[in-house]
């Protein structure tokens, strides 16, 4: 009995790998702009692009069951065509617009490939999209806080977030998964007519392209991972491995913002700094912060930096310092009025009107991996890690949604076979730590690695450093992956 059932385990396996072979319907193209006020179409229509709905089962294990949608763009090569090359900017989020931003990076280059992107089922324009309906939240993260009171908070609200995506989308939480991405991108692949397709992913779609190298192999040509992730760590617990790298990170922020206090008037040494922002978030947990509409307490606040550190440049610092500057002058009592990117933060923050990508971000992440079921051993990480993470800890190691709802379907992904791919990263990217990327060299022995020493996360054609950029431009020209080196 027992063989039987592995046997059966392993035909389950099979099928689930590798649908049905024959091509898919051709795509039915269109234009992409929906309506007047649809500015991402219009832009993907006035760059030459076109649109399309392409159909998909919802349980590849059921091809002839109930079918879902991915929406699917294609600005076409202008130039003697190179291949077609599929484009994630990670997330997991809508990726429509891909071919506008990654465009301008290939230069020249771009005219040579059919630039292809899709929104990951239930995401953007893919249908259904999976939207929890929470009304006062949009993003799932949250500080636990600084006490057992907070941390209980957490349990309660992120209980509430997990029993609203299961009243809403009970039949589709389950499908959720890289895995039924990287199939959905594979139907894609044959509608289109390709044999094989190249591949720019950045972040999760660096994931994204490790489990579709597992599930079909032999399908790319030529691979470019920017921050690549490790898919040991990737999963709905994947950020507790970052915890330390944005204490770092802070810390590397704190050292501008002390360097440029006549600006911002935080503090003259890194410590003060640090004091100055703790003593914020401190005060936001006795008595949140009145900011114009928002009301900010000691969960949200320490989210603010937290969102901003992935850029390491004068520009990214700047911007955390001038927001720190608006907190601490709440904290202080004083009237407060955000600038355009904080109110746009605390909109994601503190109301429901991104609540479409907040529930299809959380889904799929649940969808990829197991998390623990019992709160206590989230407050026990946290409470380990207080004096080494004592802003980010709480983040980065508090319980998530995923403790309430179901498991996954499928077993995490691993990676077993070798991808002869370009992996580009920076040496103190703080949300996917360059520690993961030499684990996905060491895991892929064909792959070259590309660093440059900057805490940035993404970064061809975001840093304008030009040795990567070159690199980058020049494989995907030419197919010959350089040699692992460091850029200046």
């Amino acid at each position: 009995m027992k063989h039987a059932i592995l046997a059966v385990t392993a035909l389950v396996v099979v099928a689930l790998a590798t649908p049905p072979a024959g091509a898919s319907p051709a795509p039915r193209w269109h234009a992409c702009q929906l309506d007047h006020d649809d500015q991402t179409g219009k832009a993907i229509d006035a760059a030459g692009g076109q649109c399309a709905d392409i159909s998909v089962p919802l349980d590849h294990a059921r091809p002839h069951g109930r079918r879902i949608t991915v929406a699917v763009s294609r600005i076409p090569a202008t130039k003697p065509k190179l291949g077609t090359l599929f484009l994630n900017g990670g997330g997991p989020a809508p990726a429509l617009d891909m071919g506008l931003f990654a465009g301008p990076a290939l230069e020249d280059l771009a005219g040579r490939y059919d630039l292809v992107a899709m929104d990951p089922r239930f995401t953007g324009r893919s249908r259904p999209t999976v939207d929890c309906g929470w009304d006062e939240v949009s993003e799932w993260r949250r500080s636990a806080g600084s006490d057992r009171a907070g941390f209980d908070r957490m349990v309660a609200f992120n209980r509430s977030l997990a029993d609203d995506c299961r009243r809403a989308h009970a039949a589709e939480l389950p499908h959720a998964s890289t895995r039924n991405i990287a199939r959905d991108m594979d139907v894609v692949r044959r509608a289109l007519g390709e044999r094989r397709i190249s591949y720019l992913g950045f972040s999760y779609g660096t994931a994204l392209a490790l489990v579709y190298n597992e599930l079909f192999p032999g399908r790319f040509d030529r691979v470019v991972l920017d921050s690549p992730m490790d898919l040991r760590k990737w999963g709905p617990m994947f950020s507790a491995d970052r915890a330390r790298a944005n204490e770092d990170a802070l810390r590397e922020w704190a050292a501008y913002t002390a360097a440029h206090d006549t600006t911002y008037h935080l503090g003259t040494t890194v410590d003060a700094v640090l004091t100055t922002a703790r003593a914020v978030y401190a005060t936001a947990e006795r008595t949140p912060l009145r900011i114009a509409e928002f009301t900010v307490d000691g969960h949200v606040a320490p989210l603010i930096p937290f969102a901003r550190l992935w850029n390491g440049t004068d520009a990214g610092n700047a911007l955390i310092a001038s927001e720190m500057r608006l907190l601490a002058d709440a904290a202080a009592g004083r009237a407060v009025v955000p600038t355009p990117q904080l109110r746009a933060l605390l909109t994601e923050f503190t109301t429901g009107t991104l609540s479409r990508y907040g529930s299809s971000n959380l889904a799929i992440m649940c969808a990829d991996g197991t998390v623990p079921r019992d709160p206590e051993r989230y407050w026990r990480d946290i409470q380990r890690h207080r004096a080494d993470e004592p802003v980010f800890g709480p983040i980065e190691r508090n319980i998530r949604p995923c403790a309430f709802l179901p498991p996954p379907r499928e077993p995490a992904t691993r990676v077993t076979r070798d991808l002869p791919a370009l992996l580009v990263g920076a040496t103190r990217d703080n949300l996917v730590p360059h520690g993961q990327a030499l684990a996905v060299r060491a895991d892929l022995p064909s792959s070259r690695l590309v660093v440059v020493d900057a805490r940035k996360h993404v970064v061809f054609g975001d840093l304008g450093n030009t040795c990567v950029d070159d690199t980058v431009r020049a494989y995907l020209a030419g197919g010959a992956l350089p040699a692992d080196k460091t850029c200046p």
